[in-house]
């Protein structure tokens, strides 16, 4: 027997179909798979731009020392008025005021020269341009100078005083400043406005106050200096006064 179709059966046929559908769509549902890279999709990506190499280090510079610095070589002096003996006098040297033993002679340092000085030849002294009288202006200036960079010693007597004063050295100059005109205004407020000087030897150069005594008292040892010494300057004693020549006036030994 066939049943007739009720009101709950009408309503489940109305439905079924909605849920028929909704199934449907869930079964329907996939997960999405990534689709393969073509060609043309190779083409349009962007490539990838390689790093630059990098540069190796450059290896660190070693500190090098300064190079020391080279002295600075003296200028050798050619305006140079000597004191020596008078038979070595030359053609150029000059005679002071009341000597008797001692001229004054052109002289320059030589580098060739045992001694360290030689007399101006007559080819050297013209290539200097200058006369006697202009070369022996200008060696008191140039003795100025020197004498300038000097400081004398200062030897006591007995009395615990000053007695005199010396410059020496090795240096072959020290007679060549009893022309300096600076030298008697040194010594001034020491010895008075005369001073008396005695060179024995080319080492040394000897400042007394004007005082014949005490030139007596050492006239032995200067002697002997002088007689000894291969390059003699001078055996006689020069006064110097500022503003005037040297003037001999006295002598502690005689040449043969």
């Amino acid at each position: 027997m066939t049943c007739a179709p009720s009101l709950f059966c009408l309503l489940l046929l109305a439905t079924c179909p909605a849920l028929h559908a909704q199934s449907a769509s869930k079964n329907t549902k996939t997960t999405a798979r990534p689709q393969p890279i073509t060609a043309d999709a190779k083409k349009d990506a962007p490539k990838k731009t390689p790093a630059p190499p990098t540069k190796p280090e450059a290896p660190k510079e070693k500190s090098t020392p300064a190079p020391a610095t080279a002295p600075v070589e003296r200028r050798l002096e050619t305006l140079l008025l000597m004191p020596e003996p008078k038979a070595m006098r030359s053609a150029y040297s000059i005679v002071p005021a009341g000597a008797q033993q001692t001229v004054l002679t052109p002289y320059s340092e030589s580098a060739a020269s045992p001694s360290g000085l030689e007399p101006h030849s007559q080819a050297s002294f013209s290539k200097l341009g200058l006369g006697v009288e202009t070369f022996a202006q200008r060696a008191k200036v140039a003795a100025d100078r020197r004498l300038l960079q000097l400081r004398p010693e200062l030897i006591k007597g007995e009395d615990g005083k000053i007695a005199y004063a010396v410059y020496r050295g090795e240096s072959p100059l020290f007679p060549t400043l009893l022309i300096a005109p600076s030298l008697p205004k040194i010594f001034e407020e020491l010895f008075g406005k005369e001073i008396w000087v005695a060179m024995p030897d080319r080492h040394s150069l000897y400042i007394f106050p004007a005082n014949p005594a005490l030139i007596q008292e050492f006239a032995p040892d200067l002697a002997d200096r002088y007689t000894s010494d291969p390059y003699a300057a001078s055996c006689e004693i020069f006064s110097l006064k500022a503003g005037e020549e040297p003037r001999v006036v006295a002598g502690f030994g005689q040449e043969e």
